[in-house]
């Protein structure tokens, strides 16, 4: 329920203070108008309702919530502006939703993303270094395995250790049982492996680029 309060401040005033003005004034004219919105009403109640259930029983789509409910502030945008045209709106309403856009500005306008230029040069260098048919562990701290993926162009080629915080695995990750490494690595066919620079891994693992703050391992199991 935060992500649909939160979703988008701005649209929740425009929308909610001039429909409560409107039907102190004149409640059956208000109610009237109200009606031509009441499917796209139920459509809203349905899914808030069945993703709701979903995050109840532990299946919610995404960790990031508002990104589910984009469709509900949507179809509010929407109603906002028939609304402001079909009716008078105080002039002073504009004062309330412009200060809520600049105090969201940096949440509904900017670009706000993680840097990922590590992954995607870890990526390059994996391009250049592996042969085809040699498989890589990716073993990142969050969900850059993605972009090295990506930049990789091989992702058929890779093992990575899901981030996914819905699923619960009693097993280990490599970074907190590094020194079984190799062990994981020949358990997957992998003769590669990328993770952040830093922790230390048994000899067997020869360091062989470094791709700002990850490092590529090649397994060298003679050693």
């Amino acid at each position: 329920m935060l992500g649909l309060n939160r979703g988008c401040p701005a649209i929740a005033v425009g929308l909610v203070t001039p429909i409560f003005l409107w039907l102190r004034r004149d409640r059956s004219e208000a109610k009237a108008y109200l009606l031509r919105f009441l499917p796209w009403a139920i459509a809203v109640g349905a899914l808030v309702v069945f993703l709701l259930g979903g995050e109840m029983i532990g299946g919610a789509p995404t960790h990031h919530p508002e990104r589910a409910l984009l469709i509900v502030w949507m179809l509010a945008a929407f109603v906002v502006v028939d609304l402001w045209g079909q009716r008078k709106v105080p002039t002073w309403m504009a004062v309330p939703v412009l200060a809520l856009m600049g105090l969201d500005y940096r949440a509904q306008l900017s670009d706000i993303t993680f840097n990922r230029q590590s992954e995607e040069l870890a990526g390059v260098h994996l391009h250049s270094l592996v042969a085809r048919g040699h498989r890589v562990f990716i073993a990142t701290a969050d969900y850059g395995y993605f972009a090295v993926m990506a930049s990789f162009a091989r992702p058929f080629d890779t093992v990575y250790e899901t981030r996914d915080p819905r699923t619960k695995s009693e097993n280990k990750t490599l970074l907190n049982d590094r020194w079984n490494a190799p062990t994981r690595m020949k358990a997957e066919n992998t003769q590669w492996l990328v993770t952040p620079s830093g922790p230390v891994f048994p000899i067997a693992l020869r360091e062989r680029s470094h791709a700002g703050q990850l490092v590529i391992y090649e397994f060298d199991p003679t050693r």
